[in-house]
C-alpha cells in the first residue's frame, strides 16, 4: 500500500467515513466516482476495509511483542538504571 501523505488525510478520513457508512453497492459506486477523479485515492480507500478485517482477525495488539528473554533483559536494564540513580542520589552508600 502506498504511504498516506499527511495532506491527504483530512479528505481520506472523510471519504472513508462515508464509505464505511454505505452499503456494499453504494460503496462500489462511491469508489468508482472517486476513481474517476483520483485513482490513487480510490485504490487506497478500497484497500483500507480489507486491512481493517485483517487487523480485527489477527488479534492485533493482543499479547506481547517481547519474548521471555527480552522481558528479562528489560528487567535487568531497569534494575541497573535504578541502581545508577540511587548511586547518584546517595553517593555515600
Amino acid at each position: 500500500m502506498s504511504a498516506i501523505n499527511f495532506s491527504q488525510w483530512p479528505r481520506m478520513s472523510r471519504l472513508m467515513d462515508e464509505l464505511l457508512d454505505a452499503d456494499a453497492a453504494r460503496r462500489t459506486e462511491q469508489l468508482a466516482e472517486i476513481a474517476a477523479h483520483d485513482p490513487q485515492m480510490a485504490l487506497l480507500l478500497a484497500r483500507l476495509p480489507a486491512r481493517q478485517v485483517e487487523v480485527d482477525t489477527t488479534h492485533f495488539l493482543e499479547g506481547t511483542a517481547l519474548t521471555t528473554a527480552d522481558r528479562v533483559s528489560l528487567v535487568e536494564l531497569l534494575a541497573q538504571a535504578a541502581a545508577r540513580s540511587r548511586a547518584r542520589l546517595w553517593p555515600l552508600q
